[in-house]
């Protein structure tokens, strides 16, 4: 009877080992199969960052190539998480776009959406916002959690008439709504038309307590700052332009090679 217990003893065991021998080559294909996937992926990233930025000194520079891989290892990581790692997004871009030279930077926008999992628009909303926590206009816990929240709001600080009137009416906080950033956007919009005159609610009270008359008139600090804004918003469109009719050129070309080629 022992032998037989004995026997059976030694049988399990056997059992045990081919199982755990089972569970590691399992383990071991799954890690190999994981190995293979960031392999593929890591390669497929390579040959699209080579393809975007195809003819630039970037191109032919692996310390440079493996800058934009990185950048994009980041931005796939945190793409789909929490909403607040949108800012990490857009740091992530505006550290890499200083990277690159003007011509690169415009092969990267027109590749966006193709090297990250968005547009060239989001890229610029990103980078806003990015910008301005970076230079202090929205301080990191004050960021709205909605990135349209936090983009439009960006951009409202970008002179002092928007950073003033924001101030005034308590919107740079990370709980602001919106409708309130549109609000300021639309009496921002509305002074400019009326020659520049931006006279808030809360101020006008504040005036007639105090038997003040507000200054109502832009600063030439702020006109200065929003000259300077539609001058790099000029050349931003200026260099887009050029990149379209490239494109434009080259597809022309084509259509007529194409039809050409086709006989009747």
């Amino acid at each position: 009877m022992s032998r037989l217990r004995a026997g059976a003893a030694k049988g399990a065991l056997k059992d045990l080992e081919a199982a755990g021998d089972a569970r590691d080559l399992v383990a071991g294909d799954r890690r190999f199969g994981q190995a293979q996937a960031i392999k593929r992926q890591q390669d497929e990233g390579r040959e699209i960052v080579h393809e975007v930025f195809a003819g630039l000194p970037i191109a032919d520079n692996p310390d440079r190539i493996r800058e934009v891989l990185g950048a994009r290892s980041v931005i796939f990581e945190n793409w789909g998480k929490a909403s607040t790692a949108f800012l990490a997004i857009g740091r992530t871009l505006l550290n890499l776009r200083e990277t690159l030279s003007p011509e690169e930077d415009r092969a990267l926008r027109r590749g966006a959406s193709r090297l990250f999992p968005f547009s060239d628009s989001m890229v610029s909303k990103l980078v806003e916002i990015a910008r301005a926590v970076r230079e202090g206009r929205i301080p990191e816990p004050q960021l709205p959690a909605a990135y349209s929240t936090a983009y439009d709001l960006a951009k409202v600080l970008r002179d002092e008439r928007g950073l003033r009137l924001a101030t005034e009416r308590n919107l740079i906080r990370n709980d602001v709504q919106r409708v309130e950033v549109e609000a300021l956007k639309r009496d921002l919009r509305d002074g400019r038309r009326l020659g520049g005159r931006i006279i808030d609610v809360t101020a006008e009270e504040e005036a007639e307590e105090g038997g003040v008359v507000p200054n109502s008139r832009v600063s030439l600090d702020a006109l200065r700052a929003r000259q300077a804004d539609l001058r790099r918003q000029r050349d931003e469109a200026a260099a887009r332009l050029a990149d379209l009719n490239r494109d434009l050129i080259e597809v022309t070309e084509q259509v007529r090679i194409a039809e050409g080629g086709v006989e009747e």
